[in-house]
C-alpha cells in the first residue's frame, strides 16, 4: 500500500460526548455517544484521507481489545497501520465533553511512551510528507531523539509539519525549558502548527501578533496558527495573513485542529502560497465536520478547484 503523509502520534479510543452542561451537578442521558478511534495523528490522518491523499500512522497502542478494536476501525477507514506498533501496554482512552455553549473538555490518558526505535525509518521515506501530531506530548522524542528522524526525513526529500499541541506535564514544566525543546528541531521543521492556546503556553503571550513574532524569533518560517471561529493566521518571512473561518456549523470540533493540520500540508504539498493552503484547511474542517450538507458539498466543490 503506498502512502502519502505519514504521522507520528497519537492513537487512542473518542469516546465523544455533546450538549453536556457546564456545571454538571445531576445524572444526564444522552441522545448519542459516538465511540471510535481517535487521537491527533488519527484525525490528521482522516483528513488527509478525505483529501484523496494517503494516509499512514506511526504509533504505539496495546494488544488489548481496545486497541484491536482502534486497528479495525482504521484499517475500514482505508488508514495505513503498518507503522503502529502493538506493545504489552494499555491503549489510551480519550473522553470529549462537548458542552452546550460549544466548548470542549477531554479526560483522558497520556499515550504509551514512544521511543525512537519504534519509529521504521524506511516506512517513512515511502511518504511525500511527515507529520509530528502532538510533540508535546511525547516527552521521549524531545530534542535529538525527534531531531534525528526529522534530519533523515529532510534528507529524503521529505516536506516536514509539527504540531505542538500540549500535555500536563509541557504546562508544568518552565516556558524557557519548553521554548529549547520546541526550538531543538525547528531548524528541520518546515511548518510549525498550533493553535492560540499551545501559543500562548510557549510564547506567554494571548496576542496572536505576538505569539508569532515571538515564535518567528525561536526560528519558525511558516506557522499556522489556529484561531477557531476567529479564523486562522499564517505568518511567512515576517508577514502575517489573517483568514477568515468558512461561515458553517459544525457537528463538533473534536479533531478540528487536526484535519486543519492535514489540509494546509496539503495545500502546501500541491505547491498552494501558505494563505491559500489556508483556505484548504478551513474546507477541510468543513467537509469533514460541517453540519450541513450544502456547507460539505460547497467544501467540496473548493477543493475540486484547488488540489484535486
Amino acid at each position: 500500500m503506498k502512502i502519502d503523509v505519514v504521522a507520528i502520534g497519537e492513537v487512542c479510543l473518542d469516546v465523544i460526548t455533546s450538549n453536556i452542561p457546564s456545571i454538571l451537578n445531576r445524572n444526564i442521558t444522552l441522545n448519542d455517544i459516538t465511540v471510535t478511534a481517535g487521537g491527533m495523528a488519527v484525525w490528521f490522518s482522516r483528513g488527509i484521507k478525505s483529501l484523496n491523499f494517503r494516509p499512514g500512522i506511526i504509533s504505539k497502542i496495546g494488544k488489548d481489545h481496545v486497541g484491536m478494536f482502534i486497528l479495525k476501525i482504521l484499517q475500514e477507514e482505508g488508514i495505513d497501520t503498518r507503522g503502529i506498533k502493538l506493545s504489552n501496554v494499555k491503549t489510551s482512552v480519550c473522553i470529549g465533553l462537548i458542552l452546550s455553549d460549544g466548548l470542549k473538555r477531554f479526560i483522558g490518558m497520556l499515550p504509551p511512551r514512544l521511543e525512537s526505535d519504534d519509529i521504521d525509518l524506511n516506512y517513512i521515506t515511502q511518504a511525500k510528507a511527515l507529520h509530528m501530531a502532538g510533540y508535546f506530548l511525547y516527552p521521549s522524542l524531545w530534542g535529538d531523539n525527534l531531531r534525528k528522524i526529522f534530519k533523515y526525513a529532510k534528507k529524503e526529500g521529505l516536506l516536514i509539519s509539527l504540531d505542538t499541541q500540549s500535555s500536563s506535564y509541557a504546562r508544568s514544566i518552565s516556558r524557557q525549558k519548553l521554548q529549547s525543546i520546541l526550538k531543538s528541531v525547528l531548524d528541520f521543521v518546515d511548518v510549525l502548527l498550533l493553535d492560540e492556546n499551545e501559543g500562548e503556553l510557549i510564547t506567554g503571550s494571548d496576542e496572536p501578533t505576538t505569539i508569532l513574532e515571538r515564535l518567528s524569533n525561536l526560528g519558525a518560517n511558516l506557522i499556522g496558527l489556529k484561531l477557531g471561529r476567529k479564523g486562522s493566521m499564517v505568518f511567512l518571512n515576517g508577514k502575517i495573513y489573517e483568514i477568515q473561518a468558512f461561515d458553517a456549523p459544525l457537528k463538533d470540533t473534536v479533531g478540528s485542529g487536526d484535519i486543519w493540520d492535514a489540509g494546509f500540508l496539503i495545500g502546501l504539498l500541491k505547491r498552494l502560497e501558505p494563505k491559500d493552503a489556508a483556505l484548504v484547511a478551513n474546507a477541510a474542517v468543513v467537509l469533514n465536520k460541517g453540519l450541513r450538507e450544502k456547507d460539505r458539498l460547497n467544501a467540496m466543490k473548493f477543493m475540486q478547484e484547488k488540489i484535486m
